[in-house]
């Protein structure tokens, strides 16, 4: 008795490749100048006032459009201490459900060294500052256009405490 032959598969063609129409050069909205509303951009100038406000460090926002089809965008920050990036990838998190979005993926946020939240259209990376250094992401995308940040963003207000007087009588 001969062996059965395997039946024959019928291959599908793949989909095609998803295009992306070319990366415009990206600065963030400023006096004079007309801005399209951009919702993506949007999201990640809210993630990055989120970091900022929990005082992440070396806020970098690239434009990664041109270079890969993974996301439009990369955020990265930096904070001083594994509770510090924890606590700036939470306010990220926070400030992307107040606008209805959840992240396609989280990594890293128990360890604190080095965060990564994908929102689809960008990535969060929020690093140990150390960790940062070691991985050099900005030297990685050497060739991505940087995307200049508001100075709301860079330099958020601080709120300016009254002046007290001690029990003695003298001002703190």
């Amino acid at each position: 008795m001969s062996p059965k032959p395997a039946p024959h598969r019928t291959l599908r063609p793949r989909p095609a490749p998803r295009v992306r129409p070319p990366a415009q050069p990206v600065s963030a909205p400023g006096p004079g100048r007309d801005a399209e509303p951009d919702p993506i951009r949007e999201a990640v100038l809210a993630c990055a006032l989120a970091a900022s406000d929990n005082k992440a460090a070396d806020l970098l926002l690239l434009d990664v459009r041109r270079l890969t089809t993974i996301a439009d965008y990369f955020l990265l920050a930096s904070g001083s201490s594994d509770r510090r990036v924890q606590s700036i990838a939470q306010a990220v998190l926070d400030a992307m459900r107040e606008r209805g979005r959840r992240p396609l993926g989280t990594e890293g946020l128990r360890e604190g060294r080095w965060v990564l939240l994908d929102f689809g259209d960008f990535v969060v990376h929020v690093f140990y500052e150390d960790v940062r250094a070691a991985f050099d992401l900005e030297g990685l995308w050497f060739d991505a256009e940087r995307v200049e940040l508001p100075s709301e963003i860079l330099e958020p207000p601080r709120p300016v405490l009254p002046e007290t007087r001690t029990p003695g009588g003298g001002r703190r």
